[in-house]
């Protein structure tokens, strides 16, 4: 995983996504892993659980086991669960590409919007300057090995079901080696 901010240099960090069936119905466990020597134990486990509310409307919602819910929504084959936390906004979205799962959290700070338009009819329009972003490309391994580094493939269509509701060829387990590139800066 990667995380990219303006005026400054990336880092890298290891990340792991396991998912798995739990017992209760369109329920499934979505355990999130950042591994990392600076974390107590090398690693920071988020166990989550992703449970189906309406899947032919694309709605889902992300349970952080803390009295936090998150909505999220299925589109055009990802996964979007946007959240406020105090001044900032994050989007996270979650798009299979082939075998491999493309997962990015964009933050955007709420407490100095630009300010435009609202005259001649025009009504007035708030733009936030994004802030960070955090991206991992993740593919899929066995019970046991590491995945080698996945970028994402130019022109590949669309996932046509949600990778929270994943079939058995979608990733069950999907530890990176290697971070990925960071995105370019804006011009």
């Amino acid at each position: 995983m990667t995380v990219a901010a303006a005026a400054s240099r990336p880092i890298s960090a290891e990340m792991e996504l396991r998912i798995a069936p739990t017992d209760a119905p369109g329920q499934t466990t979505w355990t999130v892993s950042y591994l990392d020597k600076v974390l107590p134990g090398g690693r920071q486990d988020r166990p989550y659980v992703l449970k189906s509310l309406d899947p032919a409307q694309g709605r889902y919602e992300i349970d952080e086991r803390n009295g936090i819910i998150l909505p999220a929504t299925f589109l055009a084959g990802g996964l979007y669960a946007p959240f406020r936390l105090q001044d900032t906004l994050l989007q996270a979205s979650y798009r299979l590409d082939g075998d491999r799962l493309i997962v990015e959290i964009l933050s955007f700070n709420l407490a100095k919007p630009t300010t435009s338009g609202g005259q001649d009819g025009l009504p007035e329009v708030k733009g936030y300057a994004a802030g960070t972003l955090q991206r991992a490309v993740l593919s899929k391994v066995g019970d046991a090995g590491a995945a080698a580094p996945a970028a994402p493939a130019s022109g590949a269509a669309p996932a046509s079901t949600p990778p929270t509701a994943p079939p058995a060829s979608a990733p069950t387990s999907a530890p990176t080696s290697a971070p990925a590139a960071p995105p370019a800066p804006p011009r």
